[in-house]
């Protein structure tokens, strides 16, 4: 049986290794297509690339339309923002709270719509990860080295979307 994974944030890493298994259909979006993505689907009948960006929730319900079910949702869409310290950063940044709205909004918000995209395509039994880091951990991680990050990835281990495909 054909497991069936819709991958979102897929250009690199996680979402191209999913595509070696051939029992495995890979539905890859992302907010723009890589060489790679793209030279993947032209070259393995079971990879499927779309242009869909976690910030645009039209574009991930198109690409959800054209999926009839998913077993499989995994979220790993995400930036970093700045990598120093708050209270470190040069003046000429840009401000702290839109650092950490543009981060929080890739990686919470654009979570929050890709399982509002793909909530109905969800079957019995199908699952969704939403892809954390070490830098959520309020024990293992300083939060200097990439606060906005850190904050952003602290919430999604604390959000569950209550979702129950009984």
């Amino acid at each position: 049986m054909t497991r069936v994974i819709a991958v979102i944030g897929s250009s690199q890493g996680i979402g191209l290794e999913l595509s070696a298994d051939a029992n495995t259909t890979v539905h890859a979006g992302d907010r723009y297509l890589s060489e790679q993505l793209l030279g993947l689907q032209a070259t393995r009948p079971n990879v499927h690339a779309y242009l869909a960006d976690v910030t645009e929730p039209p574009a991930l319900s198109t690409m959800a339309s054209t999926i009839p079910h998913v077993d499989l949702l995994l979220m790993v869409a995400g930036v970093i923002g700045p990598r120093s310290p708050l209270l470190e950063r040069p003046t000429t940044d840009d401000p702290v709270a839109s650092d950490l709205l543009r981060v929080f909004s890739v990686n919470v918000i654009g979570s929050w719509n890709v399982v509002d995209a793909f909530q109905a395509k969800m079957g019995k039994g199908g699952k969704i990860m939403l892809m954390t880091s070490s830098f959520a951990s309020m024990e293992r991680t300083t939060h200097a080295q990439a606060p906005s990050y850190s904050i952003a990835k602290a919430s999604l281990r604390h959000w569950t979307p209550g979702w129950d495909p009984s």
